[in-house]
């Protein structure tokens, strides 16, 4: 059984990886020339409706996936059950977002918003197809195919957007570029689900029960949570401004993109594993350091190495008039430090089976969240960015004693020390090195070269000469 666990999270890392590297790298690509064909609000605009969108998106599934995966035996009934609840919420999803799209407009004072609501509404009842073939899929461990689907859905995706914003389409190259991969996506995960389940016209909700409580819980956990992520854009977008949110968001997504390499990796990889032991304690807590200890040597330098190239990557690829915004990108680059943390540990409270642990979390962070984005929002993109920074700082003891000491078997020095060991190594790097660039006075392209190789060299002395044992955290999966 070991041997077997040892096989799947390999190929689950290799595989997931490739797709994760491919869509963030062709990401981060297209934003840079996106910035030099859209306008700003045109990215404030779409932020908006990834607002609208991104809430509505799990009502289609309610936290049913994450159920499907966490529960070992379930039969072809029951299974067919919760298919027909998903196409009944996705109908349901696509009525509400049509039916309210005029007033989020008149809320927004933007008169193109509800058009553009409107159209990608649709990809709800493609999502609603295929929701359950993509969790069987993850709960089968067929993560060479996952990826697969994923790559295709994303180059239909790059050449749809490209296409439109060439020829002058604005904002909806943006919503049929998202519209074309969601329905590739979701024509894929049908065709090659329907080989391994058919529904039958079966529907008891009695006999999902056990899905739907647990979805309940994940599914409130989840929209708490998403307000508590974009209460941010929706408050700038509101009272700052559609042009200043289109500013904020483009360096938000700049700063995902290495995200996207370690969440498919938590939630398609680990999340499976640690479900399949979230009883042995002691295994569990094994594979939750282990992963943790990967994730600071990866996110570490990518989020810090960001922050460090900002004033270049906005002057030289986004364009002088973002140029004068880039502290937002290097204190944003900090704050999803800490936001990954976040994300894992949520992921590590699913696989113990403790939904309405997240909820409840996420539900007294709300009005902590809202304070503190209000009394920074009184200095602009910039003021709500360092007041979530210091958040994300000051929680870090709290989330200790009320979520990982109970779940695991955790000292509080040890769990410092696994996030700010490698944190205060790496600072010290980047400040060293923006030190000394700016005592050089290059020009940006000069200086976007040196930081670059610099930090390179810094983190390769970083890693083979403090983290000799990187081979073993690769299998950081594997209980010992």
């Amino acid at each position: 059984m070991k041997n077997s666990y040892k096989k799947e999270a390999v190929s689950g890392v290799k595989w997931t990886s490739l797709s994760s590297i491919i869509v963030a790298a062709g990401s981060f690509a297209l934003i840079l020339v996106l910035t030099n064909i859209l306008d700003k609000k045109d990215f404030g605009l779409f932020a908006l409706v990834n607002i609208v969108g991104g809430f509505s998106a799990e009502f289609v599934d309610i936290g049913i996936s994450q159920a499907i995966v966490q529960k070992q035996n379930i039969n072809k009934k029951q299974l067919s059950t919760l298919y027909w609840v998903n196409i009944i919420l996705a109908l349901f999803v696509f009525l509400v977002i049509n039916a309210s799209k005029d007033f989020i407009g008149d809320f927004y004072e933007e008169t193109e918003l509800p058009q553009l609501l409107g159209l990608v509404s649709y990809s709800f009842l493609f999502s609603g197809l295929s929701a359950q073939y993509q969790a069987l899929l993850q709960k089968d461990l067929r993560f060479k195919l996952m990826a697969s689907l994923d790559i295709i859905a994303f180059v239909v995706y790059l050449s749809v957007t490209l296409s439109l914003a060439y020829l002058g389409y604005g904002v909806y190259a943006l919503v049929w570029g998202t519209l074309a991969r969601t329905g590739v996506k979701s024509l894929s995960l049908l065709v090659t689900g329907l080989k391994y389940h058919l529904p039958i016209f079966y529907f008891n909700l009695k006999e999902v029960r056990y899905f739907l409580n647990f979805g309940s819980f994940r599914t409130g956990s989840f929209l708490v949570s998403f307000l508590n992520t974009q209460l941010d854009s929706i408050l700038i977008g509101k009272f700052i401004g559609v042009g200043e949110l289109g500013i904020y968001d483009v360096f938000k997504r700049i700063v995902q993109q290495p995200i996207r390499l370690l969440s498919p990796i938590i939630q398609k990889v680990t999340y499976p594993l640690m479900a399949k032991v979230h009883k042995d304690k002691q295994r569990v807590t094994k594979m939750f350091k282990k992963i943790l200890e990967l994730l600071n040597i990866i996110r570490f330098p990518i989020l810090l190495g960001i922050a460090l190239v900002a004033p270049e990557i906005t002057s030289l690829f986004l364009g002088e008039a973002w140029a004068d915004s880039y502290l937002v990108l290097q204190i944003l680059a900090l704050v999803f430090i800490f936001r990954t943390i976040q994300s894992f540990t949520a992921q590590a409270m699913l696989a113990k089976g403790k939904a309405n642990w997240g909820f409840y979390n996420n539900l007294i962070m709300l009005p902590i969240n809202l304070i503190t984005l209000y009394v920074g929002s009184f200095w602009g993109i910039l003021g709500i960015s360092i007041s979530m920074l210091v958040q994300g700082l000051v929680i870090i003891i709290p989330r200790f004693f009320f979520i990982i000491k109970p779940l695991f078997q955790f000292r509080l020095t040890e769990f410092i020390s696994l996030i700010f060991k490698d944190l205060i190594l790496c600072l010290f790097g980047f400040l060293g090195i923006m030190i000394f660039s700016s005592s050089l006075e290059l020009v940006a392209f000069q200086a976007l070269i040196f930081k670059v190789l610099s930090f390179i060299i810094f983190y390769a002395i970083f890693l083979f000469y403090l983290k000799k044992d990187l081979i073993t955290y690769t299998k950081y999966l594997i209980a010992k």
